[in-house]
């Protein structure tokens, strides 16, 4: 059974987003995510990527790094709004 669920957690890794990331990435993301929301609800505050990166046990880089492509994307034809 748990092929069923390797399954469907790829086709939404590959389908969800505008931007196709590579499985590893969507895996990185989702601890992360994990990471972000339990130092979240146990300090109150948002953890910086370096928090992140010992909380994981991974290189403060590669955090930043998923964090940023995992960011909001946006269309070109959105208006412009100044300030």
């Amino acid at each position: 059974v748990w092929w069923i669920r390797q399954s469907i957690l790829q086709a939404l890794a590959e389908q969800s987003r505008i931007v196709r990331l590579p499985l590893n990435q969507v895996g990185s993301l989702n601890k992360i995510n994990k990471a972000y929301s339990k130092f979240e609800q146990e300090h109150e505050r948002k953890p910086s990527p370096e928090e992140l990166a010992e909380q994981l046990e991974l290189p403060a880089d590669k955090v930043t790094d998923t964090l940023r492509v995992a960011g909001r994307h946006i269309s070109v034809d959105a208006p412009f709004v100044e300030g």
